[in-house]
């Protein structure tokens, strides 16, 4: 197989376009499911930045408001008004391909295990229902799941300098007002994991 680490971007860029094509057109039109859908897409669209409608997901709300903002100011140019729905499913999508480029990174770099291992790991997560369900949909969960791995990924390195935890830790910070459960896996599982990380292969 191919090395697929960043110095193959052209596997990468395809590992990252196929998912993100996947998703795009598997993509779920029934929301009874995911009802909180609704009124996430309502705020987007509705909602000034300042209103506060959720302190759990502060940040989240915030950040679709500004893209959704942003990317109706391109496609107006053009005459063509996206929906909220259509601009957060688009985000959660290429969260959701992100996500997956940094387990199968994890899991080869990190924790040694052979790329046949890492990519079969990673497939298990694409496809398993709850994951490929959100990965296409207005919600928080997978965005907020990239967020933890990339900020997991930074605290493996071994060559971390005290000032790049710090910058992780901000990060780490911003992750916890983006979708706030995220505090449990940020500040008491992975420090944890790095109190025994010479356990790590």
């Amino acid at each position: 197989m191919t090395r697929f680490s960043n110095q193959e971007p052209a596997a990468v860029r395809a590992f990252l376009l196929f998912f993100i094509g996947f998703y795009l057109v598997t993509a779920t039109g029934n929301l009874s499911e995911t009802d909180d859908v609704y009124a996430f897409v309502f705020r987007t669209e509705n909602f000034p930045f300042t209103q506060v409608s959720d302190p759990r997901l502060m940040l989240y709300h915030m950040l679709m408001r500004g893209f959704y903002l942003m990317v109706n100011a391109l496609t107006g140019l053009i005459d063509w008004h996206v929906n909220a729905l259509q601009t957060m499913r688009l985000f959660s999508i290429v969260c959701a391909a992100f996500a997956l480029r940094l387990l199968f990174k994890i899991m080869v770099e990190h924790f040694r295990l052979n790329q046949n291992a890492a990519l079969l790991g990673t497939l298990v997560l694409a496809f398993s229902y709850g994951f490929w369900r959100y990965a296409a949909e207005a919600e928080v969960y997978i965005p907020a799941i990239m967020l933890i791995l990339w900020v997991f990924e930074g605290l493996l390195r071994r060559e971390n300098t005290f000032w790049r935890i710090i910058r992780l830790g901000v990060v780490a910070g911003l992750t916890v007002l983006f979708y706030q459960p995220a505090v449990i896996p940020l500040f008491f599982a992975f420090p944890f994991l790095l109190l025994t990380r010479a356990n790590f292969p």
